[in-house]
């Protein structure tokens, strides 16, 4: 074949075609940036439609709530009143009497001897047989009584002023008695019981308490019962009639604690005061007097009562050890053994107990025989369950007592 040269200089061959001018690799790189673009307004066009229908939130319709409508009609009388009058037949008045002799019986009474002996008292009851109709008539008398003479400063004979104790238990006083003065174990009444804490004193004897009250149970006739924990700056202190307070470690307590015991003390207050060798210690009588307990416990009633806090040995005579049991000896031991004091001269027993004194009457005893531990054991502790006994029965029955002071108070109200 031939070629043939144009104008231009360009060699063409004899069958070429004006598209054998044209460059692929340049038509593709302009084509690029026009396929790209419609490729994305593609994708946009797309995506939209999608998100609308993804996004689009579905309306649903809520149907009403039904609603009950109540109608209340007026009642249609079906029938007129009508008054009709009738005429009632007159009652006639029966009466069907019937008489009897009254009979007077005579029950002769004889009570207790008093302070000043034996006195007869006589009881009149009427047994009439009178009737009317279907119902019998009794007169009402009343029962007549002779009082007897007593001295002011003696304990009271309750039975003369006809009180009943059980009456009286409605949780305002947590113990009232009444004990004969010619028996002093025929005592009745009742007593509430519980253990005395304090900010910084914990009792080491929890079960003491609950041994004690079932002596009482079962020793006497006066119904006991464990009561809730007493604090001892608490109000509920001055209804109570006997605190037990034991500690067998050193404590501080507070102002208001010391303050609330004293004023507890000065006002008919009882307490059992018992300081304890810590479980597992020993105690050392020849380089200290006092164990930490007892330490504590003396600084404690010398807060609570100040210059009034002076100790005194009890002697075997004193109330405490007869007022139900009698200890002619002095009081038990703990744990039925011998208590021995070491002192750097020489070695001699402690068989008896001390005492603080607001004037006569007898408001602390502090003991150091561990009575609370001796309590709980359940074998060989009978001794120091009955001067647990015989002290709660002093604290309830000794003249200015909590428990007196209602007693003589319920009495002149009888009166």
């Amino acid at each position: 074949m031939g070629s043939v040269t144009d104008r231009t200089g360009r060699t063409s061959r004899r069958f070429s075609t004006p598209t054998d001018f044209l460059r692929l690799e340049d038509l593709l790189r302009r084509q690029r940036p026009l396929t790209y673009a419609a490729v994305a307004v593609a994708l946009v066009l797309l995506l939209l439609p999608i998100t609308h229908l993804a996004l689009r939130e579905e309306e649903k319709k809520v149907h009403k709530p039904l609603v009950v409508h109540l109608v209340v009609r007026k009642p249609r009388m079906t029938k007129p009143f009508e008054f009709e009058k009738r005429q009632m037949p007159k009652r006639q008045m029966t009466r069907q009497v019937r008489a009897a002799k009254p009979q007077f019986t005579h029950r002769p009474q004889i009570r207790r001897s008093d302070l000043v002996g034996k006195i007869r008292t006589f009881q009149f009851g009427v047994d009439s047989g009178a009737e009317l109709g279907m119902e019998v008539v009794r007169p009402d008398i009343k029962r007549v009584a002779i009082e007897s003479p007593k001295e002011p400063d003696k304990r009271i004979s309750m039975q003369e002023e006809f009180l009943d104790l059980e009456a009286l238990d409605i949780g305002r006083y947590k113990g009232l008695v009444i004990q004969d003065p010619s028996d002093k174990q025929n005592i009745t009444g009742f007593v509430y019981l519980a253990l005395a804490w304090a900010n910084d004193l914990q009792p080491p004897t929890q079960r003491a308490v609950f041994e004690l009250v079932e002596a009482i149970n079962d020793l006497t006739q006066i119904r006991a019962e464990v009561d809730n924990h007493l604090f001892l700056d608490s109000r509920e202190i001055f209804r109570a009639p006997f605190v037990y307070i034991a500690a067998d470690q050193a404590f501080e307590p507070t102002e208001r604690e010391m303050a609330n015991l004293g004023d507890y003390l000065r006002q008919g207050g009882f307490a059992l005061v018992e300081a304890m060798v810590e479980s597992g210690g020993r105690r050392d009588a020849v380089a200290k007097e006092y164990t930490p307990a007892e330490a504590s416990l003396r600084q404690m009633l010398k807060g609570a009562l100040g210059r009034d806090a002076r100790f005194r040995v009890l002697p075997e005579d004193h109330p405490v050890y007869h007022s139900f049991y009698d200890f002619d000896d002095g009081p038990p031991p703990k744990r039925s053994q011998k208590i021995v004091i070491f002192t750097r001269e020489y070695r001699t027993e402690k068989p008896f107990l001390e005492g603080i004194f607001l004037g006569d009457r007898l408001v602390v005893v502090l003991s150091t025989k561990e009575y609370g531990r001796a309590w709980e054991k359940e074998f060989r502790n009978e001794p120091q369950l009955q001067i647990g006994v015989n002290m709660v029965v002093f604290a309830m029955t000794q003249q200015g007592s909590i428990a007196q002071q209602q007693i003589d108070f319920y009495t002149e109200r009888t009166k």
